[in-house]
């Protein structure tokens, strides 16, 4: 084999991690652990690449793609001070994402890798949120330690924009969140 295989793919990914490892053509003059001659040019190397089924997008929000009516959707923040906030949001990218494209402080300690809660957000029209697809268990777990947890609260990180019922939503940021990390700070968004 040329590259060995360091992960395993989950069953909700078909994402494989491959060592990267440069081993030298065989040639048919010379046994594959015998080294060079030194009047021999260098081996071609073979490397072997992971490969990767992860967003683009995936540490933060692509602050390069303009933000059209065709690509994009409004939404409004409603932050912690009452100020709202009707931003753009692209198409695809989910509110955690969203937020941190338009500097709104939603904290999202863990990146969006759904171990934390401290991008709970709250819809405020529960039609709005009928219309998205069901909380994952998982999702559900770490919504029962936020913050001001209520009938209509989410994590931002797995709420995908789309056209249709989120086209115009309101999201409420609670006042508070609880990041058993390092409680108390409040990281950039980035």
């Amino acid at each position: 084999a040329r590259g060995a295989v360091v992960g395993s793919s989950s069953s909700s990914s078909s994402t494989a991690c491959f060592a990267s490892t440069a081993l030298p053509r065989a040639s048919a003059s010379r046994p594959r652990d015998a080294a060079p001659r030194a009047s021999q040019k260098p081996a071609q190397l073979y490397v072997a690449r992971g490969v990767s089924a992860s967003p683009r997008i995936a540490h933060g929000a692509d602050k390069k793609t303009k933000l059209t009516p065709e690509n994009s959707i409004e939404v409004t923040f409603v932050e912690r001070d009452g100020e709202r906030r009707a931003v753009r949001g692209l198409i695809g990218e989910n509110l955690l994402e969203t937020a941190h494209r338009h500097d709104v402080e939603l904290e999202g300690a863990c990146e969006g890798s759904l171990a934390c809660s401290t991008c709970h957000v709250v819809f405020e029209d529960e039609k709005v949120l009928e219309t998205l697809p069901e909380a994952c268990d998982d999702e559900n777990d770490m919504l029962d330690l936020a913050y001001g947890l209520t009938a209509t609260s989410r994590l931002g990180c797995q709420v995908t924009l789309e056209r249709g019922a989120l086209e115009g939503c309101v999201v409420i940021l609670p006042r508070a969140t609880r990041n058993f990390a390092v409680d108390g700070f409040v990281p950039k968004p980035h």
